[in-house]
């Protein structure tokens, strides 16, 4: 029995230790002074430097270097960090050794669109449109045409859905554009073939490779997958036979069948 009160009474003290010591190090470290700030943006866009963040930090009154630890709020930056333009999402957390990490993830464009009034703006694999950036131009398909959507009435929206979950576009050219663009994103054959969406007079999508002289009419998006099936079979044994200036159109517009001349 004393065995055992001695064992709990040196359990408590062990315990009063750790939490006091924990309590001195907690304290010690959110008054130490923020030492750096680290970025880091994991992927290959560059739409804003290190010094660009900061600088926008230091607008809204956020000054970290040589702030005390308790003072920097992480929820306001991370707030500010994932508003911006081209941020997908930010995430903001201090280091045991008083470092101010930022990690953020761009927003992916995949079409680049130029309207009939030479407007400029693009969209995002999630389907928000942005403008175009002065500091960094993606490579991404371009899309022209004649299209009479202006950028001003669809900005800093989403066109695959609002908050009710509606489509902003339904039926509409700029939606057809970023679905087509979407299915060619995710696959890794289509993505290094198809360089330029054209929409002609009559609406239809037309699609420009990068390989051959070939125009391809794609029509309307109604079974995608079907008509980029076809286009697979027609390459693999067709053109891969005939050569890749035997025809000039590739129509895949009609069911089952593919039209060349």
């Amino acid at each position: 029995m004393m065995n055992r009160v001695l064992y709990i009474v040196k359990l408590v003290v062990v315990l009063v230790v750790s939490i006091t010591i924990f309590s001195f190090v907690t304290i010690s470290h959110n008054d130490s002074l923020c030492q750096s700030v680290e970025i880091s943006i994991n992927d290959n866009l560059k739409y804003y430097t290190q010094e660009e963040i900061l600088k926008i930090l230091q607008d809204q009154k956020i000054n970290i270097l040589e702030t005390k630890i308790k003072d920097i709020n992480i929820n306001k930056i991370e707030s500010i960090i994932s508003s911006m333009h081209y941020v997908k999402k930010a995430n903001v957390y201090l280091t045991i050794d008083g470092i101010l990490r930022i990690d953020i993830e761009h927003r992916k464009p995949i079409v680049r669109i130029i309207n009939s009034n030479y407007e400029n703006f693009l969209i995002d694999d999630n389907g928000a449109i942005l403008y175009t950036s002065e500091n960094f131009t993606p490579r991404v398909i371009y899309a022209n045409g004649f299209i009479k959507k202006n950028y001003a009435n669809y900005a800093s929206k989403n066109i695959i859905v609002d908050k009710d979950k509606k489509s902003l576009m339904q039926n509409n050219i700029i939606s057809d554009i970023y679905t087509v663009c979407k299915y060619i994103d995710n696959d890794s054959l289509w993505s290094r073939m198809i360089e330029q969406i054209y929409i002609n007079e009559q609406n239809e999508i037309e699609l420009i490779p990068k390989i051959g002289n070939q125009v391809i009419i794609l029509g309307n998006v109604e079974n995608l997958e079907n008509k980029f099936r076809k286009l697979l079979a027609f390459y693999q044994h067709g053109i891969i036979y005939m050569g890749w200036d035997k025809y000039s159109v590739i129509n895949l517009k009609y069911k089952n069948q593919v039209v060349c001349n």
